[in-house]
């Protein structure tokens, strides 16, 4: 969920969705540092002399690095192609039709 009631929801553009989900994914994050830190915390603080010292971030969940801008790209088409489905459209992509204006 990412706050939003479904009446906000539909009245919300694409850009706004997009806007409130990368809000939405930073205060997740910051969530996460929180918890890992209070992990480190708690570890480090009854470990023994022989143990190594843990540091926050191996608490931390692994981010996948990838190209934002292919992603992007590839989500605007995904989308594009989910609504056409939704609104009963024709993926016409690659075929000939004479019948098209």
């Amino acid at each position: 969920m990412i706050g939003l009631s479904p009446d906000q929801f539909w009245r919300s553009t694409l850009h706004e969705l997009k806007g409130q989900v990368e809000a939405f994914n930073v205060n997740q994050e910051r969530i996460d540092a929180r918890v890992a830190l209070i992990c480190a915390s708690i570890y480090n603080a009854n470990r023994t002399k022989k143990d190594k010292l843990i540091k926050p971030e191996m608490f931390m969940p692994k981010k996948e690095k990838k190209d934002n801008k292919v992603t992007e790209t590839q989500d605007m088409l995904r989308v594009a192609e989910q609504w056409t489905r939704v609104k009963g459209g024709i993926d016409r992509r690659g075929k000939q039709d004479d019948n098209i204006s």
